[in-house]
Protein backbone atom coordinates (compact mmCIF):
# COMPACT_ATOMS: atom_id res chain seq x y z
CA UNK A 1 0.00 0.00 0.00
CA UNK A 2 1.67 3.32 -1.05
CA UNK A 3 2.68 5.53 2.03
CA UNK A 4 2.23 9.22 3.16
CA UNK A 5 2.53 11.73 -0.35
CA UNK A 6 3.18 14.66 1.73
CA UNK A 7 -0.14 16.25 0.53
CA UNK A 8 -2.12 17.55 3.30
CA UNK A 9 -5.81 16.53 3.76
CA UNK A 10 -8.84 18.95 2.84
CA UNK A 11 -9.87 18.90 5.97
CA UNK A 12 -10.78 22.09 8.57
CA UNK A 13 -11.76 22.89 11.69
CA UNK A 14 -13.92 25.33 13.57
CA UNK A 15 -15.76 27.23 16.55
CA UNK A 16 -18.93 28.10 15.93
CA UNK A 17 -19.66 30.21 18.85
CA UNK A 18 -17.38 31.79 21.65
CA UNK A 19 -16.34 29.53 24.01
CA UNK A 20 -17.98 30.25 27.85
CA UNK A 21 -16.63 29.05 31.15
CA UNK A 22 -17.94 28.58 34.64
CA UNK A 23 -17.77 26.87 38.07
CA UNK A 24 -18.92 23.67 39.09
CA UNK A 25 -17.96 21.91 42.51
CA UNK A 26 -15.03 24.85 42.90
CA UNK A 27 -13.70 23.96 39.27
CA UNK A 28 -13.52 25.72 36.38
CA UNK A 29 -14.59 24.36 32.76
CA UNK A 30 -14.42 25.34 29.47
CA UNK A 31 -18.20 24.87 27.17
CA UNK A 32 -17.76 25.01 23.47
CA UNK A 33 -18.16 23.27 19.88
CA UNK A 34 -15.53 22.29 17.16
CA UNK A 35 -16.76 21.50 14.15
CA UNK A 36 -14.86 19.69 12.15
CA UNK A 37 -15.14 19.34 7.87
CA UNK A 38 -13.61 16.63 5.56
CA UNK A 39 -13.91 17.60 1.54
CA UNK A 40 -11.50 14.44 0.94
CA UNK A 41 -13.24 12.30 -1.63
CA UNK A 42 -12.69 9.07 0.93
CA UNK A 43 -13.91 8.55 4.03
CA UNK A 44 -11.52 10.01 7.03
CA UNK A 45 -11.20 8.49 10.59
CA UNK A 46 -10.87 11.31 13.32
CA UNK A 47 -8.56 9.37 15.44
CA UNK A 48 -9.06 11.99 18.45
CA UNK A 49 -8.07 15.32 19.96
CA UNK A 50 -5.66 16.20 22.76
CA UNK A 51 -6.10 19.41 24.60
CA UNK A 52 -3.73 21.51 25.91
CA UNK A 53 -2.46 25.34 26.11
CA UNK A 54 -0.14 27.70 24.79
CA UNK A 55 1.64 27.21 28.31
CA UNK A 56 2.21 23.17 27.19
CA UNK A 57 0.01 22.72 30.14
CA UNK A 58 -2.22 19.18 29.12
CA UNK A 59 -5.96 19.81 29.77
CA UNK A 60 -7.87 16.96 28.11
CA UNK A 61 -7.29 13.86 26.12
CA UNK A 62 -10.46 12.96 23.97
CA UNK A 63 -10.67 9.52 21.80
CA UNK A 64 -11.42 7.74 20.12
CA UNK A 65 -14.19 10.10 19.84
CA UNK A 66 -17.52 7.69 18.50
CA UNK A 67 -17.31 5.98 22.41
CA UNK A 68 -15.65 8.35 24.55
CA UNK A 69 -17.43 11.83 23.73
CA UNK A 70 -20.99 13.15 22.31
CA UNK A 71 -20.48 14.03 18.33
CA UNK A 72 -23.08 14.65 15.99
CA UNK A 73 -22.57 14.01 11.75
CA UNK A 74 -24.08 16.51 9.79
CA UNK A 75 -25.90 17.55 8.11
CA UNK A 76 -28.47 14.39 8.87
CA UNK A 77 -27.50 14.92 12.54
CA UNK A 78 -27.41 11.02 12.62
CA UNK A 79 -25.70 9.67 16.06
CA UNK A 80 -21.92 7.60 15.27
CA UNK A 81 -22.21 3.91 15.34
CA UNK A 82 -19.39 2.80 18.28
CA UNK A 83 -16.59 2.45 15.64
CA UNK A 84 -13.01 2.43 16.64
CA UNK A 85 -12.85 5.97 15.28
CA UNK A 86 -15.02 8.98 14.01
CA UNK A 87 -15.73 8.32 10.32
CA UNK A 88 -16.18 11.79 8.05
CA UNK A 89 -18.06 10.79 4.43
CA UNK A 90 -16.66 13.09 1.92
CA UNK A 91 -17.81 16.29 2.31
CA UNK A 92 -19.65 15.65 5.67
CA UNK A 93 -18.92 17.36 9.30
CA UNK A 94 -18.97 16.71 13.20
CA UNK A 95 -19.78 18.75 15.96
CA UNK A 96 -17.30 18.26 18.75
CA UNK A 97 -19.55 19.21 21.80
CA UNK A 98 -16.80 20.09 24.16
CA UNK A 99 -16.60 20.21 28.04
CA UNK A 100 -13.06 20.69 29.34
CA UNK A 101 -11.99 20.80 32.99
CA UNK A 102 -9.01 23.68 33.71
CA UNK A 103 -8.66 23.15 37.18
CA UNK A 104 -9.57 25.00 40.37
CA UNK A 105 -11.70 28.11 40.26
CA UNK A 106 -11.40 31.15 39.18
CA UNK A 107 -11.62 30.49 35.46
CA UNK A 108 -8.10 31.33 34.28
CA UNK A 109 -7.56 33.26 30.95
CA UNK A 110 -6.13 30.71 28.33
CA UNK A 111 -5.82 29.68 24.61
CA UNK A 112 -6.82 25.88 24.40
CA UNK A 113 -4.74 24.07 21.70
CA UNK A 114 -6.18 21.40 20.14
CA UNK A 115 -4.13 18.80 18.47
CA UNK A 116 -6.54 17.09 16.03
CA UNK A 117 -5.57 13.54 14.63
CA UNK A 118 -7.21 12.31 11.21
CA UNK A 119 -6.09 9.49 8.99
CA UNK A 120 -7.45 8.35 5.35
CA UNK A 121 -6.76 6.51 2.22
CA UNK A 122 -6.90 8.19 -0.90
CA UNK A 123 -8.28 7.09 -4.15
CA UNK A 124 -4.73 6.71 -5.52
CA UNK A 125 -3.87 4.03 -2.57
CA UNK A 126 -1.83 6.71 -0.56
CA UNK A 127 -2.58 6.78 3.02
CA UNK A 128 -2.19 9.79 5.17
CA UNK A 129 -2.14 10.38 8.62
CA UNK A 130 -2.09 14.75 9.47
CA UNK A 131 -2.34 16.77 13.21
CA UNK A 132 -4.37 19.98 12.64
CA UNK A 133 -4.02 22.26 15.03
CA UNK A 134 -6.71 24.75 16.24
CA UNK A 135 -6.27 26.99 18.88
CA UNK A 136 -9.56 28.28 20.57
CA UNK A 137 -9.24 31.37 22.95
CA UNK A 138 -10.96 31.44 26.46
CA UNK A 139 -10.64 34.69 27.31
CA UNK A 140 -13.61 35.96 30.24
CA UNK A 141 -14.26 39.61 30.21
CA UNK A 142 -14.41 38.71 34.30
CA UNK A 143 -16.72 35.90 36.04
CA UNK A 144 -19.95 35.00 34.78
CA UNK A 145 -22.87 37.28 36.25
CA UNK A 146 -23.75 36.23 39.69
CA UNK A 147 -27.67 35.49 39.97
CA UNK A 148 -30.65 35.00 42.46
CA UNK A 149 -32.63 31.81 42.35
CA UNK A 150 -35.80 31.52 39.81
CA UNK A 151 -37.32 29.08 42.48
CA UNK A 152 -37.51 28.84 46.42
CA UNK A 153 -37.90 25.20 48.57
CA UNK A 154 -36.23 21.73 47.25
CA UNK A 155 -35.46 21.26 43.59
CA UNK A 156 -34.01 18.67 41.42
CA UNK A 157 -31.72 20.19 38.46
CA UNK A 158 -32.31 17.82 35.44
CA UNK A 159 -31.23 17.56 32.14
CA UNK A 160 -28.60 20.09 32.10
CA UNK A 161 -25.26 21.33 33.38
CA UNK A 162 -23.62 18.44 32.08
CA UNK A 163 -21.88 17.19 28.37
CA UNK A 164 -24.38 14.69 28.02
CA UNK A 165 -27.95 16.58 28.76
CA UNK A 166 -30.30 16.85 26.05
CA UNK A 167 -30.29 20.42 26.49
CA UNK A 168 -26.52 20.66 25.85
CA UNK A 169 -26.85 19.20 22.26
CA UNK A 170 -29.92 21.38 20.90
CA UNK A 171 -28.45 23.05 17.67
CA UNK A 172 -30.60 25.20 15.87
CA UNK A 173 -29.01 26.67 12.10
CA UNK A 174 -30.61 30.05 11.24
CA UNK A 175 -28.00 31.65 8.90
CA UNK A 176 -25.33 30.16 11.57
CA UNK A 177 -25.19 27.88 14.21
CA UNK A 178 -26.94 29.00 17.93
CA UNK A 179 -27.04 26.03 20.73
CA UNK A 180 -28.46 28.84 23.32
CA UNK A 181 -29.23 26.03 25.34
CA UNK A 182 -25.57 24.98 26.87
CA UNK A 183 -26.14 25.76 29.62
CA UNK A 184 -29.82 25.12 30.00
CA UNK A 185 -31.63 22.95 33.04
CA UNK A 186 -34.86 21.86 34.08
CA UNK A 187 -36.22 22.03 37.62
CA UNK A 188 -38.81 20.01 39.61
CA UNK A 189 -39.84 20.40 43.26
CA UNK A 190 -38.92 17.55 45.57
CA UNK A 191 -40.93 16.74 48.57
CA UNK A 192 -38.45 15.38 51.33
CA UNK A 193 -39.60 11.83 50.71
CA UNK A 194 -38.11 12.48 47.33
CA UNK A 195 -41.28 12.31 45.61
CA UNK A 196 -42.07 14.98 43.10
CA UNK A 197 -46.41 14.56 42.63
CA UNK A 198 -49.21 13.90 45.29
CA UNK A 199 -51.72 12.49 43.60
CA UNK A 200 -52.62 11.39 39.77
CA UNK A 201 -50.37 11.86 37.33
CA UNK A 202 -52.09 13.10 35.00
CA UNK A 203 -53.31 15.57 36.74
CA UNK A 204 -50.78 18.97 36.42
CA UNK A 205 -52.22 20.53 39.88
CA UNK A 206 -50.76 16.89 41.41
CA UNK A 207 -47.44 17.67 40.81
CA UNK A 208 -45.29 19.88 43.43
CA UNK A 209 -43.75 22.31 41.07
CA UNK A 210 -47.31 23.20 39.30
CA UNK A 211 -48.05 27.05 40.59
CA UNK A 212 -44.98 27.47 42.20
CA UNK A 213 -43.69 31.34 41.95
CA UNK A 214 -41.07 31.82 39.40
CA UNK A 215 -38.49 34.99 40.55
CA UNK A 216 -36.28 36.93 38.58
CA UNK A 217 -32.57 36.35 38.72
CA UNK A 218 -31.58 39.61 37.83
CA UNK A 219 -32.70 43.30 37.37
CA UNK A 220 -33.80 43.57 33.64
CA UNK A 221 -36.08 44.34 31.03
CA UNK A 222 -38.65 42.03 29.70
CA UNK A 223 -38.32 41.70 26.08
CA UNK A 224 -40.10 38.84 24.17
CA UNK A 225 -43.30 36.99 26.27
CA UNK A 226 -45.94 34.40 25.28
CA UNK A 227 -48.66 33.61 27.36
CA UNK A 228 -51.19 32.03 25.30
CA UNK A 229 -50.85 28.12 24.81
CA UNK A 230 -52.77 25.82 26.40
CA UNK A 231 -51.70 23.00 28.95
CA UNK A 232 -50.40 19.90 28.66
CA UNK A 233 -51.83 16.63 30.23
CA UNK A 234 -48.96 15.33 31.83
CA UNK A 235 -47.65 12.42 29.81
CA UNK A 236 -50.81 13.18 27.82
CA UNK A 237 -52.14 15.30 25.52
CA UNK A 238 -50.58 18.98 24.13
CA UNK A 239 -52.21 21.81 24.80
CA UNK A 240 -51.08 22.70 21.10
CA UNK A 241 -49.03 21.72 18.26
CA UNK A 242 -45.23 20.86 18.79
CA UNK A 243 -43.43 23.77 17.44
CA UNK A 244 -40.08 25.94 16.80
CA UNK A 245 -42.35 28.86 17.79
CA UNK A 246 -44.11 26.95 20.68
CA UNK A 247 -41.31 24.47 22.13
CA UNK A 248 -40.54 26.86 25.31
CA UNK A 249 -44.40 27.10 25.91
CA UNK A 250 -45.73 29.92 27.07
CA UNK A 251 -42.52 32.13 28.78
CA UNK A 252 -40.60 35.16 29.04
CA UNK A 253 -37.19 36.64 28.40
CA UNK A 254 -35.03 38.77 30.62
CA UNK A 255 -32.65 41.14 28.96
CA UNK A 256 -30.11 41.44 32.36
CA UNK A 257 -27.30 42.87 29.77
CA UNK A 258 -26.88 44.12 26.27
CA UNK A 259 -26.00 40.00 25.48
CA UNK A 260 -26.93 38.20 27.95
CA UNK A 261 -30.74 37.36 28.19
CA UNK A 262 -32.83 34.82 30.42
CA UNK A 263 -34.95 32.39 29.28
CA UNK A 264 -38.07 31.45 31.72
CA UNK A 265 -40.04 28.47 30.00
CA UNK A 266 -43.48 26.10 30.26
CA UNK A 267 -45.32 28.50 32.39
CA UNK A 268 -48.85 28.26 33.26
CA UNK A 269 -50.99 30.15 30.90
CA UNK A 270 -52.30 33.36 31.83
CA UNK A 271 -49.61 33.68 35.01
CA UNK A 272 -46.91 36.40 33.44
CA UNK A 273 -47.11 39.05 35.89
CA UNK A 274 -45.34 41.14 33.71
CA UNK A 275 -45.18 41.99 29.97
CA UNK A 276 -42.80 43.14 27.00
CA UNK A 277 -41.31 46.70 27.98
CA UNK A 278 -41.83 46.36 31.66
CA UNK A 279 -38.47 46.83 34.43
CA UNK A 280 -38.00 44.15 36.99
CA UNK A 281 -36.09 43.79 39.64
CA UNK A 282 -34.53 40.55 40.97
CA UNK A 283 -36.46 38.50 43.46
CA UNK A 284 -39.70 39.84 41.95
CA UNK A 285 -42.38 37.36 41.01
CA UNK A 286 -42.96 37.41 37.43
CA UNK A 287 -44.77 34.22 36.41
CA UNK A 288 -45.80 30.93 37.72
CA UNK A 289 -44.82 27.06 36.92
CA UNK A 290 -46.33 25.16 34.61
CA UNK A 291 -46.64 22.32 31.86
CA UNK A 292 -46.73 24.62 28.72
CA UNK A 293 -44.68 23.97 25.17
CA UNK A 294 -42.17 21.07 24.58
CA UNK A 295 -43.33 19.71 28.19
CA UNK A 296 -44.13 16.21 29.90
CA UNK A 297 -44.67 17.12 32.78
CA UNK A 298 -44.61 20.56 35.07
CA UNK A 299 -41.27 21.99 35.32
CA UNK A 300 -39.52 24.93 34.96
CA UNK A 301 -36.73 25.47 32.10
CA UNK A 302 -33.61 28.26 32.41
CA UNK A 303 -31.07 29.15 30.57
CA UNK A 304 -29.16 31.98 29.58
CA UNK A 305 -28.29 33.42 25.82
CA UNK A 306 -27.08 36.44 23.88
CA UNK A 307 -29.77 37.54 22.07
CA UNK A 308 -33.73 37.36 22.92
CA UNK A 309 -36.42 37.35 20.45
CA UNK A 310 -36.60 34.00 20.69
CA UNK A 311 -35.47 31.25 22.97
CA UNK A 312 -33.93 28.96 20.26
CA UNK A 313 -31.90 31.95 18.56
CA UNK A 314 -28.85 32.74 20.39
CA UNK A 315 -25.05 31.56 21.59
CA UNK A 316 -25.61 29.77 25.33
CA UNK A 317 -24.37 31.95 28.16
CA UNK A 318 -23.15 31.25 31.37
CA UNK A 319 -23.79 32.42 34.50
CA UNK A 320 -23.64 31.58 38.41
CA UNK A 321 -25.79 31.72 41.27
CA UNK A 322 -24.89 33.41 44.07
CA UNK A 323 -25.57 30.41 46.88
CA UNK A 324 -27.44 27.40 47.30
CA UNK A 325 -27.39 24.57 49.15
CA UNK A 326 -26.21 21.42 47.66
CA UNK A 327 -28.02 18.43 49.34
CA UNK A 328 -26.98 15.36 47.24
CA UNK A 329 -25.38 15.04 43.94
CA UNK A 330 -26.13 12.43 41.23
CA UNK A 331 -29.67 12.14 43.67
CA UNK A 332 -31.29 8.23 42.12
CA UNK A 333 -34.34 8.20 43.93
CA UNK A 334 -32.69 5.19 46.18
CA UNK A 335 -33.82 5.09 49.70
CA UNK A 336 -30.72 5.92 50.93
CA UNK A 337 -31.18 9.12 49.21
CA UNK A 338 -34.37 9.70 50.27
CA UNK A 339 -33.35 9.53 53.48
CA UNK A 340 -30.81 12.28 53.25
CA UNK A 341 -33.59 14.66 51.86
CA UNK A 342 -34.00 16.49 55.36
CA UNK A 343 -30.28 16.62 56.17
CA UNK A 344 -28.53 20.29 55.92
CA UNK A 345 -27.04 21.35 52.57
CA UNK A 346 -23.82 22.11 51.79
CA UNK A 347 -23.23 25.71 51.32
CA UNK A 348 -22.39 26.51 47.88
CA UNK A 349 -21.48 30.19 46.73
CA UNK A 350 -20.84 31.53 43.07
CA UNK A 351 -21.15 28.65 40.48
CA UNK A 352 -23.72 26.03 39.02
CA UNK A 353 -25.21 22.93 40.72
CA UNK A 354 -23.64 19.73 39.21
CA UNK A 355 -26.33 17.72 36.74
CA UNK A 356 -29.04 15.88 39.02
CA UNK A 357 -28.70 17.49 42.52
CA UNK A 358 -30.48 18.22 44.47
CA UNK A 359 -30.59 21.93 45.53
CA UNK A 360 -32.50 24.19 48.20
CA UNK A 361 -33.17 28.18 47.86
CA UNK A 362 -34.14 29.83 51.21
Amino acid sequence: MPHDDGWPPSFTAASPAPAQSFCQDGQAVAVYELLLTSLEPQPVAIEGIRVGDTEGKSRQKLGPLATAEKARVLPDFSRPEPEANLILAEGSSALIYMWVALGDCPVPEVRLVHSIRISGQRRDGHTFSHDFEKIVPLRPSGPPMTVGPPVKGMWMLSNGLSNDSNHRTVVVSAGEWFISQRFGFDLVKIAEDGSDIAGQVTDNHAHLSYNQPVYAMTDGEVVTVQDSLAENVPTGKRGAPSTFQNAAGNYLILKAADDLYFLYAHLIPGSLAVQEGDRVRRGQAIARVGNSGNSTKPHLHVHAMTRGENPNLGHGRSFHFSEFELIIRQFNFSPEHRGRLTDGGERRTDELPPNRSIIRWR
